[in-house]
């Protein structure tokens, strides 16, 4: 008994062709916190947790030694310590705990930051795949309207120019389902970078959040940005690490106490009062040689305040603008929802499929506003999920612990 050839391929491409699985969007979200930028980050981290946070007391310590004529009888020896300034250990250590908190802080940083990067390539793959998919049924209708109008050509009250229009609108359409087709595929690349392993995209259009749900949201947040969000987060620990390096160069032009110094004379070994020296620096205080270097770090302490409070007035600005924006981009889809629910075109079909001799280009008009009023509806959600991101980002939600999907329904935990 012969194997049929095409039951054979099956076989071998069951056992040549690996299991690839499907990844929703929590678990795409989830793939941040492995994000390649996060390494380098954590890396610094550990780095720092391992290093001491103490300053010692003394600079350094140099052992001197001084010959007269070569001669070891007539040798002197002297150790030379040179203090650090008094309050330097501490501002030492309060610079290391600052540098600390701060790269952690950057860590979350660049965490909020991959999440709204997946985010955003979340709502820009879906809205590409059903942008797609009316204009695949849009291309269908114009090549059914120019064979009808080829179909008519012969007739009385043919009109070239509709043939001519109903070209240039299928060639148009062509060439914006090659952009869509490109742009897609673009979308899709960047996806599968951030997924360690081959695996299908099953983002589901029904799990992400109706525009009910993210009007509702935006009214139980505030629309001035968190305290503790990312943001403000990173740019107060950067203030604090910069005023206390400006602390610790400050503790450095205190040092007045230059040296201290303990000698040994050999050729005075005979006499141990004559044989051992004390010798003291001090350095006069009206003389400051590190000024430029403190003056530098009261200037990057001023850079980064004025940063700070620039940023709190910028957050505050976007939000104003986003929840403008947002309220009229929402206002927009309540109405085209409005229109499509009283179904007037749908229900034109439904009257002129009953009729006999009707017109099938009236048909195709009508099915054709049907579609251009789904493309727009389709744009005006992605506009409103996309601002709604970026709301979310300036409220400093995306990355707020517990990490929770805020594009779906449920808003379940990225994490569990």
């Amino acid at each position: 008994m012969k194997i049929p050839i095409v039951i054979i391929s099956f076989l071998f491409a069951g056992i040549s062709c690996p299991d690839v699985h499907g990844i929703m969007v929590r678990d795409f979200l989830a793939t941040a916190i492995h994000d390649y930028t996060l390494e380098n980050q954590t890396e610094k981290i550990d780095f720092l947790h391992t290093a001491t946070p103490n300053t010692p007391f003394f600079d350094r310590i140099e052992l001197r030694t001084e010959s007269d004529e070569f001669e070891l009888s007539r040798q002197r020896y002297s150790l030379r310590f040179y203090p650090n300034g008094w309050s330097e250990s501490a501002n030492g250590k309060k610079v290391y705990e600052a540098t600390v908190q701060c790269n952690e802080i950057q860590r979350d940083a660049l965490l909020h930051q991959a999440l709204k990067k997946r985010y955003t390539l979340v709502i820009d793959f879906l809205h590409s795949r059903n942008t797609l998919k009316l204009n695949r049924k849009l291309m269908a209708l114009y090549e059914d309207r120019l064979n009808v109008l080829s179909q008519s050509s012969n007739s009385v009250d043919f009109d070239i120019n509709d043939l001519i229009e109903a070209e240039d609108d299928s060639n148009r359409l062509q060439v914006k389902l090659i952009d869509l087709e490109n742009r897609r595929s673009t979308i899709e690349d960047e996806i599968r970078v951030c997924i360690p392993e081959e695996v299908s995209i099953e983002f589901d259009t029904d799990s992400i959040a109706e525009i009910g749900l993210i009007k509702k949201t935006i009214r139980q947040l505030s629309a001035t940005p968190d305290k503790d969000n990312v943001y403000f987060r990173n740019s107060r620990v950067r203030l604090e690490l910069a005023r206390c390096r400006y602390n610790l160069e400050k503790s450095r032009s205190s040092q007045y106490i230059r040296y201290f110094e303990a000698n040994y004379d050999n050729e005075e070994r005979h006499d141990t009062r004559e044989a051992f020296s004390v010798e003291l620096g001090i350095r006069l205080p009206f003389i400051n040689s590190n000024r430029l270097d403190v003056n530098r770090r009261m200037l990057g302490y001023l850079t980064e305040k004025g940063r700070y409070e620039g940023l709190k007035r910028a957050l505050s600005e976007k939000l104003t603008l986003l929840s403008g924006d947002l309220k009229r981009s929402i206002e927009q889809h309540e109405l085209l929802m409005t229109n499509k629910e009283r179904g007037t075109a749908e229900s034109s079909i439904g009257t002129y499929m009953h009729l006999e001799g009707i017109d099938p280009l009236i048909l195709l008009k009508i099915k054709e506003s049907i579609l251009k009023r789904d493309i727009t509806l389709e744009n005006t959600q992605y506009k409103i999920h996309t601002q709604y991101i970026e709301f979310l980002d300036a409220v400093g939600k995306l990355s707020e612990k517990p990490l929770r999907n805020y594009i779906s329904s449920a808003q379940e935990r990225v994490v569990p």
